[in-house]
């Protein structure tokens, strides 16, 4: 199983995979009687390329 991490400002999608977020989310299930189907895990960040983009002008 893998996820994305998808910048907001210029759509770059990187795709990773994780144990650790894997574990922790099945320990955390497990704590609140939850069976996880599917999951969205969101970290409002700005990606560095588009900083460097958009000061040349290219975005």
């Amino acid at each position: 199983h893998h996820d994305h991490m998808i910048c907001k400002c210029c759509g770059t999608i990187i795709e990773f995979q994780n144990n650790k977020i894997e574990e922790l989310q099945i320990e955390v299930s497990k704590l609140h009687n939850f069976k996880i189907t599917s999951h969205l895990i969101m970290i409002p960040e700005v990606d560095s390329l588009s900083i460097i983009l958009k000061s040349l002008g290219a975005v």
